[in-house]
């Protein structure tokens, strides 16, 4: 018996409810979408894992959607994933997350700070850091880090380890807002 499936509206209809405990059903076409089925509920699932996170999402019971709608949602929510996104996050959770430059701007004016210190983090910002300051803090991944750490160490490792200190004071700022 293979372990992949075509998962359309006759599969569906005639998969039994489980016994106990829960089957999946992996569709044979579109890798990462599948059906899973407990005792009291049948339900369409994306599964894939990207860069060591497993994401499992949960589309839609069996009677709310049919299997082909659910498994147009599955190539969507698989190209979010492939292309770096979390679907997983409600869409206005990702927009309300600040790009580099404002957390910066919002970090000078909130903090006290010595005029020795602003005119460091100046430097840092609008020297080595002025081709990331669109993206979102959320953005960043390690390796992103690493690399940026890198090639400021080329030209000075005293550079590269203070914008480092200034990046992971932005992380810590922006994140300390939200439970303000």
């Amino acid at each position: 018996m293979s372990n992949t499936f075509k998962i359309n509206k006759s599969f569906v209809d005639k998969t039994e409810f489980a016994s106990s405990d829960q089957k999946i059903y992996r569709d044979s076409s579109l890798v990462g979408f599948a059906l899973r089925v407990t005792k009291n509920s049948k339900v369409y699932i994306v599964e894939r894992r990207k860069d060591g996170t497993l994401y499992r999402i949960v589309m839609a019971k069996h009677t709310e959607i049919t299997a082909a709608e659910a498994r147009t949602k599955a190539e969507v929510l698989l190209a979010q994933i492939a292309s770096g996104e979390d679907p997983r996050k409600p869409k206005s959770t990702r927009r309300d997350i600040p790009m580099l430059l404002q957390a910066y701007n919002e970090y000078i004016e909130e903090k006290n700070l010595k005029k020795s210190s602003i005119n460091s983090y100046r430097k840092q910002m609008y020297g080595y850091l002025v081709t990331y300051h669109k993206w979102r803090l959320d953005q960043f991944t390690r390796q992103d880090i690493v690399d940026i750490f890198k090639e400021i160490s080329k030209g000075s490792k005293a550079q590269a380890n203070s914008t480092m200190r200034m990046q992971r004071w932005l992380r810590c700022f922006e994140q300390l807002k939200v439970f303000l």
